[in-house]
């Protein structure tokens, strides 16, 4: 039987951190603390499954999506574009938003903790 916190969780994946925070009625940084225990990796690695496509038209940019197609026709598409000419990191801003507020971090503090995931979970060297 799944557990409440797990339930809590899937769902934070499927209809987005805000809307949940709404139907329960906490704050952001109570679901980061009560459900992934203050830890933003446990929060981040909900999306260890997303598809990686290394754009022909822009080849410096890795762009990490959901999505049936590899088609990917706006940034806005993707949860995290890695631009590899300059280090760059563009955050889908809800996922942004919620290491800012409910993980409490810094806006550089918080792309850096994405490009540690990335490397651990995607094995690739930013």
């Amino acid at each position: 039987m799944e557990s409440y916190k797990n339930k809590v969780i899937k769902l934070v994946k499927d209809i987005g951190w805000s809307n949940v925070c709404n139907m329960l009625n906490i704050h952001s940084s109570t679901l980061s603390k009560d459900f992934f225990d203050g830890d933003p990796f446990l929060f981040l690695n909900l999306f260890s499954d997303l598809k990686i496509n290394n754009r022909e038209a822009v080849s410096d940019w890795i762009l990490f999506y959901y999505g049936d197609s590899d088609n990917i026709i706006m940034l806005h598409d993707s949860i995290i574009v890695y631009d590899k000419s300059t280090g760059n990191l563009y955050l889908n801003s809800d996922v942004r938003k919620f290491l800012l507020d409910g993980f409490k971090l810094e806006y550089y503090h918080s792309g850096l903790v994405v490009k540690e995931w990335l490397s651990k979970t995607y094995n690739l060297v930013l």
